[in-house]
């Protein structure tokens, strides 16, 4: 029988696609309220487990007060994820439409900026929570391998975006790689839900906001041509 640690663990890795599973047996939009919901429980719960049963959960998990060193952590995890950006924009373009054109995209994008600030608070928080903090931080500790918790939670966490077109993993491998790297590196979880919900703001909320400007300015254009 699984521990309780061990259970969270489980939980970590697996909570989330197996709610997706129900989800679409059920009919239930992943990317609704309900959805959200499920994040924010599972995450709650791995880390009330976390918090319950390791005196040291703090450093497992990565979590400390935020300082001037945690913003520069973050500075440098966005900036290595944006820097990417026009290359695996190319390549994306050389394997047919991007991702800012994909079904799932307009979906988003179609959205009121509030659900959309909650969308990507939620993936900021929840899975930083999850992917690194409990998966690998706790996972190393559980597993007895930080290769192997690494391992485990990078590939979990990329074919949980599977949804979004393979194109899209390409920019979901590097940040999450990036993402993974910091916390490996710094075990700042703070910085790393920072860098994760700056980045996914620019493309959900900031991309967004640009091309429906765009799109009004060449509508005006035309009006007044």
């Amino acid at each position: 029988m699984l521990s309780l640690p061990q259970f969270g663990l489980v939980l970590a890795l697996l909570g989330v696609p197996l709610f997706w599973a129900a989800f679409r047996f059920l009919k239930i939009e992943v990317l609704g309220i309900l959805g959200r919901i499920s994040l924010w429980l599972l995450a709650v719960a791995t880390f009330a487990i976390a918090v319950s049963q390791f005196p040291d959960w703090r450093l497992l998990l990565g979590i400390s007060s935020p300082t001037w060193l945690t913003v520069g952590h973050a500075a440098i995890g966005i900036g290595a994820i944006l820097t990417s950006w026009p290359a695996i924009h190319l390549i994306q373009r050389k394997f047919g439409t991007p991702f800012e054109q994909t079904a799932n995209f307009k979906k988003v994008s179609s959205f009121p900026f509030s659900y959309r600030s909650f969308i990507v608070i939620t993936a900021g928080v929840t899975e930083e929570v999850l992917y690194r903090g409990y998966a690998i931080g706790v996972g190393n500790s559980l597993l007895g391998s930080l290769p192997l918790a690494v391992a485990l939670s990078l590939t979990i966490f990329v074919a949980l975006h599977l949804r979004w077109g393979l194109r899209h993993l390409i920019s979901v491998i590097w940040a999450g790689g990036v993402f993974t790297l910091m916390f490996i590196i710094t075990n700042d979880l703070v910085a790393c839900i920072a860098a994760h919900i700056a980045v996914d703001a620019i493309g959900l909320l900031i991309v967004p906001w640009l091309v429906a400007m765009k799109e009004k300015r060449t509508f005006s254009a035309a009006r007044g041509a």
